[in-house]
């Protein structure tokens, strides 16, 4: 940038000497000097300024939109890297689409300022100050009559700039809007389908899309009156300069040359004016798009790591502790409130209760994707805090309610989680997750492509595949939310009996709804309305008679009913 600053400088400068070498030229025009060949070499002199202004010019140029290229691709990394720190709980705050269209199109933006809004501010910063010197030593008064006209424009343009500035991130927001809706169409394009509301989709995107031009239209009304603004103001210029300058040099006050060198440096100036108003719509733009972008950049992100994170950390056994646990959202509503449960390590603990009691929740808190006060949640009794985030969740395999697969082949969404796991392994994980046979019978094996979303296999495959994916990195607990809501019993009783003879001495934790997922835990705890309502065996639970026993009845009769 510092040299694309510089050989702008010496861009302008080579162009203000060729108005003195053009002046000398001129005020030489007589017989005699055709006869001693001097005009020719003014000529040659000039064609050889020009030349080497061109070459700056270019270096200049190519310089400036290379550095801003730079700088976009710099921020751009950046601000996807900060976006990745933040906790899982802003991304249900803040709106996705808005945060693609500030990736795409707001970083556009601040590119177009610092590459061509900044080159021709610069060289306006340079020539305008350097013409006014010129213009005052060929004839100051004449200088003072011409550039008068220009006086209104500061005054102008700072009315403008306001309300460009709040159109502009008016058009943005909009624009983020729309992203938005075309991302949630194109991932429920199935519902949007099933329930036949394609007409109605199209229609609300429609008003959406007229919203946005709408905007930009009065932007661009805004904008289209800056230029003719601009210009007249010149115009006004050079009209004073032939009437003034024409009489000046008629009466032998300023020379031909003179005069000619006097509209030449005026018609330096034309270009920056003329280009003012882009500037200022340019600055305004990217000034407004980079207010968008550091609304983010400067989120700080509430789970991060509270150590230095070293090799040295100790090694996780898998003993989980929650101690008088109270957490809540943002809502300030608790979800859980003293819930206390010690879960050895080695252990298979169940997780079962009625919708919306915390199971989910409960489970987020051990790897830290949500972060319940200090002391509270602990493992191998010390607070999770103590861990490094990566070493924590290195040692937790953790599959969600929702399986999310990459529009990638099964070998490369296996690897993410252990990027560097051979093909034994790849294999060995999926005989775990009872994919292996299945992904044997596909024609393209572990290299077949998953489709957006992992849509080209079943439900119970991509669970399944998720399933193996936590297994790669060999954690030392498991958590598993969920995870066969859409695999069949057998199933589900074969992966947890592989489960155990896969990683010895694991912590498991299992979530579910279905009493044959979790029958067969050490321990099953029920929990309810924030708390643990019940804990005990299956035998333990169904000898009370309280809610597992019910919900046990009532799953066992929809069992036999189905069966009949």
């Amino acid at each position: 940038m510092v040299g694309s600053l510089v050989l702008l400088a010496v861009t302008e400068g080579f162009a203000f000497t060729t108005t003195v070498v053009l002046r000398n030229a001129i005020d030489s025009l007589r017989p005699e000097a055709v006869e001693s060949l001097s005009v020719a070499w003014y000529a040659l002199l000039l064609f050889g300024l020009v030349i080497v202004q061109g070459g700056t010019r270019f270096a200049s140029r190519y310089m400036m939109g290379r550095s801003s290229r730079y700088i976009e691709y710099e921020v751009r990394n950046d601000f996807f890297a900060h976006v990745l720190t933040l906790e899982p709980a802003y991304y249900v705050r803040q709106n996705t689409g808005d945060l693609i269209s500030r990736a795409i199109n707001d970083l556009n933006a601040v590119r177009m300022m610092l590459g061509r809004t900044l080159m021709f501010a610069s060289s306006s910063a340079v020539r305008v100050p350097v013409a006014v010197v010129f213009l005052l030593l060929i004839n100051w008064k004449l200088m003072l009559i011409t550039l008068v006209p220009f006086v209104a424009l500061p005054f102008t343009m700072s009315r403008m700039s306001t309300r460009i500035h709040a159109m502009f991130e008016s058009i943005q927001e909009q624009f983020a809007t729309m992203s938005n809706r075309v991302r949630e169409g194109f991932t429920g394009v199935r519902v949007m389908k099933a329930y036949t509301r394609e007409a109605d989709e199209e229609k609300a995107f429609l008003a959406m899309n007229e919203e946005f031009i709408g905007r930009n239209k009065k932007l661009i009304k805004l904008e289209a009156t800056i230029f003719p603004i601009i210009m007249f103001l010149p115009g006004v210029s050079f009209v004073l300069l032939l009437w003034i300058g024409g009489y000046y040099v008629a009466s032998g006050q300023m020379t031909f040359g003179q005069f000619t060198q006097f509209q030449m440096v005026m018609m330096m100036l034309v270009m920056p004016m003329a280009m003012f108003g882009f500037m200022w719509s340019g600055i305004q733009r990217g000034a407004a798009s980079m207010g968008r972008l550091n609304d983010i950049l400067t989120q700080e992100p509430e789970i991060r790591d509270e150590i230095e994170p070293t090799d040295l950390e100790p090694a996780i056994e898998g003993r989980i502790t929650f101690a008088n646990l109270t957490f809540a959202y943002d809502d300030g509503t608790p979800i859980l409130e003293n819930v206390t449960l010690d879960i050895p390590a080695g252990a298979t603990v169940a997780i079962i209760g009625p919708t919306g009691c915390g199971k989910s929740t409960l489970a987020n808190l051990v790897p830290r994707l949500y972060q319940a006060e200090p002391g509270m949640v602990m493992v191998d009794g010390r607070d999770v805090r103590e861990y490094s985030l990566k070493h924590l969740r290195a040692n937790v395999g953790y599959v969600q309610q929702e399986s999310f697969l990459f529009s990638d082949s099964i070998s490369d969404n296996l690897r993410f989680g252990d990027p560097e796991a051979d093909d034994h392994a790849l294999r060995e994980v999926s005989r775990v997750a009872h994919l292996l046979p299945e992904i044997e019978d596909f024609p393209g094996g572990f290299s077949t492509e998953l489709g957006e979303r992992g849509m080209m296999i079943s439900g119970g495959q991509r669970q399944r595949t998720s399933i193996a994916r936590s297994l790669l990195r060999r954690p030392k607990i498991v958590i598993m939310d969920d995870a066969f809501a859409s695999v069949d019993t057998y199933t589900e009783e074969t992966i947890l009996t592989n489960l155990r003879g896969y990683l010895d001495d694991i912590t498991v934790v299992l979530i579910s709804h279905r009493i044959s997922t979790v029958k067969g835990a050490d321990t099953i705890v029920v929990l309810d309305d924030g708390g643990i309502a019940e804990q005990g065996t299956h035998e333990e639970l169904l000898a009370r008679g309280g809610f597992y026993a019910d919900l046990y009845e009532k799953q066992r009769l929809q069992e036999e009913l189905e069966a009949l």
